[in-house]
């Protein structure tokens, strides 16, 4: 659901429906209902909803990382959401330490999200060429 999240609103207000019954559950749960909080942001037309949805996501997600800051997964999530949303929103200050851990602990092949991770990183120019090579040649 989180991948048609990204593309259409309806399956972002899908993906925001069902997370609202995980509070408290496990550290992933948590990095996804903050996604889907981020996600509202970007179809929502009211500068106010905007900014206040994407600072209510990007608070589970930092709480998501905190509570799993191995995970690559949520790492990914959290950089996801920072690298799209606009610096002067205020949230944007993991990226660098986001995109190391992402670098040096890919996530396994056999991962539902490998290529969609990966894919995602080399589509960044933030990447240097060095770190786009270290990319392709995950296994």
């Amino acid at each position: 659901l989180y991948l048609e999240a990204v593309k259409t609103e309806a399956a972002a207000t899908q993906l925001e429906q069902q997370t609202r019954s995980w509070q408290g559950k496990d550290a992933l749960m948590q990095a996804y209902q903050g996604v889907a909080l981020a996600l509202k942001a970007k179809y929502s037309y009211n500068p106010y909803t905007k900014v206040s949805a994407v600072k209510e996501g990007s608070a589970l997600l930092n709480a998501a990382v905190n509570r799993a800051i191995a995970d690559t997964e949520i790492r990914f999530l959290r950089y996801s959401v920072e690298v799209n949303t606009p610096s002067m929103v205020g949230i944007s200050t993991h990226l660098a330490s986001d995109k190391a851990h992402i670098l040096a602990f890919p996530p396994l092949r056999t991962h539902a999200l490998f290529s969609t991770i990966q894919g995602f990183m080399l589509s960044q120019s933030a990447l240097s060429e060095a770190e786009k090579q270290k990319v392709r040649a995950w296994k």
